[in-house]
């Protein structure tokens, strides 16, 4: 739900872009992030995939795929991630 209200926002915010026409609208690219500060000790950073939640046997069948990204924030470069001027999206 996210995501489409940013891309409402994004399509309906411009002039110049027809939602009803013909012609492929180019959308920014998706990125999912979780920052982790847990107490367990991980990786400074995974990838999780949707698609490991589906039995393994029907797993390549599905139509969707989504890939987070998971930054531990117990290092340095996860607080620098976190607190950088950069937009995250």
């Amino acid at each position: 739900m996210y995501l489409g209200t940013l891309w409402s926002g994004w399509l309906y915010g411009s002039d110049d872009l027809d939602v009803y026409g013909t012609r492929l609208i180019e959308l920014p690219v998706p990125r999912f992030v979780v920052f982790y500060n847990g107490t367990e000790k991980e990786r400074e950073e995974m990838v999780l995939r949707l698609s490991d939640a589906f039995p393994e046997a029907i797993r390549d069948k599905s139509d969707i795929e989504l890939k987070v990204t998971i930054s531990l924030l117990t290092t340095d470069m996860g607080w620098c991630i976190l607190f950088s001027k950069e937009h995250l999206f």
